[in-house]
């Protein structure tokens, strides 16, 4: 009888998200209402949008443009969550695109391409964020007030997937991507001074 070997399950090592480690979970995992993909994971410090009086939360989508893209293919920040379909807009304006495709191949950067041209808001240093409409009336879709407390398991894709929320903690900038001044009053997050943010 031959054995056989099965490659074992690789998952990426722990990060250092929370100053000291110290951070104050809610009780009880919440359902994220978004779908993604069978395999994703949802990073610990990731920012959500927790729906109160229920056990339900968003990802808050979001990616800082960098140098080297065009306003209508920008560069930007990886682990961002968005995807093919997901409507975006500068975190600062009112115009929404949608996204046509998502060029990963890069180990430094993704490059998202819209249908027409985000003319304001694809500069370096800029934030696109989830938009709640294409065209002149968007909004942002989600504003965050809480993080996410651990990196989750490789998410199933379906309606069972629940992410932990953080309420309170010292959240290190350089381990999560950085947050846009709208969401911040001084180094706090507008929606939950509780959450700090800090570059070590």
């Amino acid at each position: 009888m031959a054995i056989k070997f099965n490659q074992p399950t690789r998952y990426e090592g722990s990060i250092p998200a929370f100053w000291r480690g110290d951070a104050k979970v809610a009780p009880a995992g919440y359902k994220i209402l978004q779908t993604f993909p069978k395999g994703t994971l949802i990073r610990r410090g990731t920012l959500l949008s927790i729906v109160f009086g229920t056990l339900e939360a968003n990802v808050v989508k979001r990616a800082q443009v960098i140098a080297g893209g065009t306003t209508i293919a920008p560069f930007v920040t990886k682990h961002h969550y968005f995807q093919v379909g997901d409507i975006v807009m500068n975190v600062n304006g009112t115009t929404g695109v949608t996204i046509t495709a998502i060029n990963t191949s890069d180990d430094e950067h993704d490059v998202l391409t819209f249908d027409v041209d985000l003319t304001t808001g694809a500069s370096p240093g800029e934030h696109i964020v989830e938009a709640t409409a294409a065209g002149a009336s968007a909004a942002v879709k989600f504003i965050p007030n809480m993080v996410a407390g651990e990196t989750t398991r490789p998410l199933d894709g379906d309606d069972h997937d629940t992410v932990s929320a953080v309420y309170d903690a010292v959240v290190l900038l350089g381990y999560v991507a950085t947050v846009p001044d709208a969401w911040l009053t001084g180094v706090a997050l507008k929606n939950n001074p509780n959450i700090i943010f800090l570059k070590q």
